[in-house]
């Protein structure tokens, strides 16, 4: 009896573990499948702040909790980690090594690690996405499998071409800011064609090759519609993507499916010569490609940025850093070009790679292209398969369609999952015996196919690790679940953040309509109530802010206005401090706010923006205490000064400087930063300002000079100031201040 019991226990063993593998495969396919359809869809614009970035790459962390603990059972249970071997593991292991130490080293490894918050590709998001292409490259193992995730791939593709057809027609039902160019679901016209491009040579080949006359036809309407969104959303990176990639796309396409699609081909190229030219007569396509100030102040940009890679070298500035690194090394004619912006990315990939994670990054990610294009290409080369050996160079190709669009611009969240993604099946493709077969007479011909053949991996040639005890494979399991499940809760925890702050934002927005609303009423018990509910509209705002900055205390915006922001804690506290008359509370209210700029100064992408909140609330505290007024506002220069250490270009920060250092009694300071202000500011509305701000400083420290007998001297400044004064005239004649400083220089001595 008991050896029928070993037995039966023997036979039960292989049964379970074939149930657990079965279902493991289950569950990776069907959420790859969810991840690459939905991830390039989904957005909010009902709450929260980040409506694009922050909500799929939380879908995309959660959906890869189950996948990842799938795929780490399956691994040890089947012991087929020989898979995970391919020309592709070392290259991009030493990527994902790279990224890690540039994190680590980074200016602020905080956001490299998390990611900014405009961008959110930090560490966390560049393993997430490598985690994925090993799982995909690993347990893919039939070309069936390949083919659905390209399918799923062309209908996520499909429901973002509708969507952007019907934005570019005005059948938009969402109210947009944005107008005109097609964005989709992507959040800007400029990542929209870059995201369709990489699915173009797939679509073509699939058109080639496709065994049936319906399908033929779907998909000519789909390469129709995909290439129509591309052209009218007229954006140059997508169209330097399709001249690097489609010529060799052609190169790729056999003369056998040139002849039997050649009607086609003539159809389709005649269709799309006669759309180009509608859309060149109609719209100012040519003149949007030929934008010559982008193309200035991208030339400016990337000086800049081989300014940084010298200074860092090595490792670089880190991860979704670069917004903190770039002021100081900004270009003049790029601030002049383009006043008061700051690029937190290069527009060129590779420039961004040099500098984000220094030469090391920039030499291993080169090393990963090469390696998977020369896997490709060998693929390509065994593949007897004529439907097959075309999806490997669809596939590359729509790699380098990605990879030639980052020449002059940068990946974004989808962008960046489909091309790890579309690498992740070439490798899996690598591992297939993509030859059809017959023997006829000793020999091996190609054996017809119809349809998409389906093809299963290479029987392994190499032995399978021995059987891992139980304790530690549950050992293993249960360190990857808290692993993942960690991830799931901070992605959620971060989520949940977005919202608390967005709703403390649309709490803040209503009070202030209502503030306006409250100044034209004339009934003054109306006008209370009105001014009540705004009131408690703003203590809503505080403790959805408060709520926010506790789950996620890395991001600073939730503290105070940046990019992506137009409030925040810290400044909520500033606002109630200049309402509140009783003195006690405004102490506390002001020193509240002020320490939520000092954390978020540890965090702050924007550190220009946080310096002038500072100094501003020590140059009004300055006006309420005149016993402390000089010290207050030397408080007040310290931060200005700071702000324009961090960002040289700021021209507003010249303008508070120039006004405190001539109420400190230095005019010889005041000038030099009015005469910052008047460069910096020239291009923008506010240049009548700087010029009449740069005029009267001129003149005043002119006086001064001229009283104290240095004469020679005081008639450089005045003159200084007289040429400002004429210069403001000349754009606005009717400017008071500007002829009274001509008039007081007339009366000199």
């Amino acid at each position: 009896m008991k050896k029928a019991k070993g037995k039966s226990g023997k036979k039960h063993i292989p049964e379970t573990k074939e149930k657990v593998v079965y279902w493991c495969d289950k569950v990776i396919e069907a959420g790859l499948i969810l991840i690459v359809f939905f991830v390039p869809l989904i957005f909010t614009v009902s709450t929260g702040a980040d409506i694009f970035n922050l909500p799929r790459l939380t879908f995309l962390r959660i959906m890869t909790i189950p996948v990842a603990l799938a795929w780490v059972i399956r691994l040890f249970e089947t012991r087929e980690f020989y898979r995970l071997k391919s020309p592709m593991t070392w290259p991009v292991l030493a990527v994902l090594l790279s990224w890690l130490l540039s994190s680590i080293f980074s200016l602020r490894p905080e956001v490299s690690f998390l990611g900014n918050y405009l961008r959110q590709e930090g560490f966390w998001t560049i393993a997430n996405m490598i985690l994925l292409f090993f799982i995909a490259s690993s347990t893919y193992k039939t070309t069936e499998q390949v083919n659905r995730l390209l399918q799923v791939m062309l209908w996520s593709g499909l429901v973002t071409i509708i969507y952007g057809t019907l934005q570019f027609f005005g059948l938009d039902w969402i109210s947009w800011a944005s107008k005109g160019r097609p964005f989709s679901t992507l959040g800007n016209p400029d990542f929209f064609p870059h995201f369709l491009i990489m699915l173009f040579p797939i679509a073509l080949m699939k058109f080639l090759y496709a065994p049936k006359l319906e399908l033929k036809l779907y998909l000519l309407v789909y390469i129709g519609l995909l290439a129509f969104n591309v052209v009218v959303a007229q954006t140059r990176g997508s169209y330097v993507g399709l001249v690097i990639s489609l010529p060799v796309l052609l190169f790729f396409i056999s003369k056998r499916a040139y002849r039997e699609n050649k009607n086609w081909l003539i159809a389709f190229g005649a269709a799309f010569v006669l759309i180009l030219v509608y859309l060149v007569w109609k719209t100012d396509l040519i003149s949007s490609i030929l934008r010559i100030g982008t193309v200035q102040s991208r030339f400016y940009i990337w000086l800049g940025g081989l300014s940084i890679f010298l200074a860092y070298p090595i490792l670089g500035v880190g991860p979704d850093v670069l917004r903190i690194a770039s002021p100081p090394f900004k270009d003049l004619r790029y601030s002049l070009i383009e006043p008061m912006n700051n690029p937190d990315r290069m527009h060129n990939q590779y420039l961004d790679e040099l500098i984000m994670r220094g030469a090391i990054g920039f030499l291993v990610y080169m090393w990963m292209l090469v390696t998977f294009f020369v896997t490709s290409f060998k693929t390509w080369t065994s593949a007897l398969d004529p439907y097959w050996k075309a999806m490997v160079a669809g596939i590359a190709v729509g790699v380098l369609a990605y990879l030639g669009q980052n020449l002059v611009a940068f990946g974004v969240l989808p962008t960046i999952l489909y091309f790890w993604m579309l690498m992740a099946l070439n490798v899996a493709l690598s591992q297939m015996e993509l030859a059809p077969v017959k023997v006829k007479a000793g020999k091996k011909e190609l054996a017809p196919s119809g349809g998409i053949p389906v093809y299963e991996a290479r029987t392994p040639s190499r032995k399978l690790l021995p059987e891992f005890h139980a304790p530690v494979k549950y050992l293993v399991y249960i360190v990857c679940a808290l692993i993942l499940f960690t991830s799931g809760y901070w992605a959620i925890r971060f989520m949940s953040a977005d919202l608390a702050y967005g709703r403390g934002e649309t709490a803040v927005r209503t009070a202030q309509y209502l503030e306006q609303q409250a100044q034209k009423e004339t009934d003054s018990q109306k006008k209370d109530s009105i001014l009540k509910e705004g009131d408690r509209l703003l203590t809503e705002a505080l403790d959805n802010y408060s709520q926010a900055v506790m789950l996620n205390p890395w991001e600073a915006g939730y503290r105070t206005a940046t990019e992506g922001h137009t409030s925040g804690l810290g400044n909520l506290y500033y606002e109630l401090s200049r309402r509140i008359t009783d003195p006690t509370l405004k102490e506390k209210y002001r020193s509240l706010a002020r320490e939520e700029w000092q954390e978020a100064l540890k965090t702050t992408m924007y550190l220009e923006n946080v310096y002038m909140m500072l100094g501003r609330s020590y140059q009004e505290e300055a006006t309420e205490k005149p016993d402390q007024r000089q010290e207050l506002l030397r408080k007040a220069a310290e931060n200005f000064e700071k702000g324009v250490q961090a960002d040289p270009g700021d021209y507003p920060l010249y303008f508070q400087l120039a006004s405190i250092y001539t109420e400190l009694g230095e005019p010889d300071k005041a000038v030099e930063k009015a005469e910052k202000g008047v460069l910096y500011a020239q291009p923008t509305e506010n240049r009548n300002y700087s010029l009449l701000l740069g005029a009267q400083t001129n003149f005043n420290y002119g006086a001064k000079l001229k009283g104290e007998g240095k004469t020679e001297e005081a008639n450089k400044y005045l003159n200084r100031s007289k040429e400002l004064a004429e210069k403001l005239l000349s754009f606005d004649p009717q400017n008071k201040d500007a002829q009274d400083i001509l008039e007081k220089l007339k009366t000199l001595p």
